[in-house]
């Protein structure tokens, strides 16, 4: 029996959730005995990660979204001379050259596409239902992002499934105590620390949790901020709400950390996050805190919502209402006790990328 062969294909020059999650699959994979490949652009951050990883590349011209046929023509030929048998996407960006692919190639090849941006608009025209009925499977890591591909497509049913965002979910059970963590990385000892983290953009909100916290009759806590802004993009909205926090006089409440590869003893350090995001997709973030056992304060549109359970892992406020969060973090802290850190991580344990790679097997029936 022929031996399963996994390609991911990966046309960004950007270092996202996208991009770290298709590199983290193929690692995980490639742990689990596969054979795995990935196809990029020459010195893009996910190639560069992926030669850290120590995970095959195979580089690629760089294409543009749509009418690349000739470009297409070359991949299917290094996805053939590769012997690859399944091809995973991630991108938008990268859907029509893979139909075009799975066009050339027919059966022999299983292509999937695992969505990781919202399906928001109706594309119910022959052009796109012919374009997206080329994939195998179309993999949602969320119930609402399935719920959304099914309404706005006319993508068959049969192909649409459900498999998470993986995450290792031992990565944040650390031995080390809160207070070990906050001593080690300069931390208040004893103050309450509500955590916003992630990219420094002005989708993520960081401006609605600054003014939330000045509204606050609760004074007795800390935020922390840690990321950085986006890749290539100025610091003016960095520079922006850090003038706010010094107009309301928040200076000595909110603290700033940069980007970190250890962020998961970030997590141990504080007691609640904001997820402040219009609308995420996912909310790594959001799965990250719950795996370490903290609850969430998240806008309650997109993926947070569903992550939530129903508030029975934090609260939700509505999006972009600052009154509404400061009214949402002034009730958690007279219901801070309600949250069990065990229970939150047992809710959240179908993350486990464990459990994801052997949700993809099955479903792409791969063999070893």
């Amino acid at each position: 029996m022929m031996k399963s062969k996994i390609g991911y294909l990966c046309g960004s020059n950007s270092w996202g959730g996208l991009e770290m999650n298709q590199l983290k699959n193929a690692i995980w994979m490639k742990q689990r005995g596969y054979s795995v490949i990935l196809f990029c652009w020459n010195n893009s951050p996910i190639h560069q990660n992926a030669l850290l990883n120590k995970i095959d590349i195979c580089l690629i011209e760089q294409h543009k979204k749509y009418y690349q046929f000739a470009k297409a023509i070359k991949l299917k030929s290094l996805i053939q001379s590769n012997e690859i048998t399944h091809l995973i996407i991630r991108s938008n960006h990268d859907l029509s050259i893979g139909a075009t692919v799975k066009w050339l190639v027919g059966k022999k090849l299983h292509i999937s596409v695992f969505m990781e941006m919202q399906f928001g608009i109706r594309k119910t025209s022959i052009f796109h239902t012919i374009r997206y009925n080329f994939y195998d499977i179309w993999s949602c890591p969320l119930n609402w992002l399935k719920e959304q591909v099914e309404f706005n497509s006319k993508i068959k049913k049969s192909k649409i499934c459900i498999i998470p965002s993986g995450i290792e979910l031992e990565k944040y059970n650390l031995h080390q105590s809160k207070s070990e963590l906050r001593n080690e990385l300069d931390l208040p000892l004893e103050e309450t620390i509500i955590g916003i983290f992630g990219r420094i953009d002005i989708n993520k909100g960081h401006h609605i949790v600054i003014e939330a916290i000045e509204k606050c009759k609760q004074k007795n806590f800390k935020l922390l901020i840690i990321g950085a802004p986006t890749i290539n993009e100025s610091d003016n909205y960095l520079l922006s709400i850090k003038k706010s926090i010094e107009k309301e006089n928040l200076t000595d409440r909110i603290l700033f950390r940069p980007f970190t590869n250890e962020i998961e003893k970030y997590y141990q350090t504080i007691d609640v996050l904001i997820n402040a995001t219009k609308s995420e997709t996912v909310g790594m973030t959001t799965i990250e805190s719950l795996a370490s056992g903290r609850p969430v304060i998240g806008s309650n549109s997109g993926g947070t919502k569903e992550l939530i359970a129903n508030e029975s892992f934090g609260f939700l406020f509505e999006s972009q209402n600052s009154d509404d969060l400061s009214s949402k973090i002034e009730q958690y802290f007279a219901n801070e006790n309600n949250f069990n850190s065990n229970n939150i991580k047992k809710g959240i344990s179908q993350f486990d990328h464990q459990k994801v790679c052997q949700q993809i097997e099955q479903r792409l029936q791969l063999k070893k």
